[in-house]
């Protein structure tokens, strides 16, 4: 398995709504807001910490990502 780390600097996008699911993340330190757009504004759904996993459903159904993070 190989091991990808990626710095987010506050602002920038992990992926976003649309892009193809390739992998899944797990948030080493800090927060990630989940959002998706509605009535052409960004919605934050949460917001995910330490130790959490993101990305995970994109590999399991094979599909796009459906939200932005």
């Amino acid at each position: 398995m190989s091991e990808h780390i990626r710095e987010l600097q506050q602002g920038e996008f992990l992926f976003k709504e649309g892009d193809s699911a390739d992998c899944a993340y797990i948030v080493e330190s800090g927060d990630l807001e989940i959002s998706t757009h509605s009535e052409g504004e960004q919605v934050i759904i949460c917001t995910l910490t330490d130790g959490d996993i993101v990305g995970e459903m994109g590999i399991i159904d094979n599909e796009q990502r459906t939200l932005s993070r």
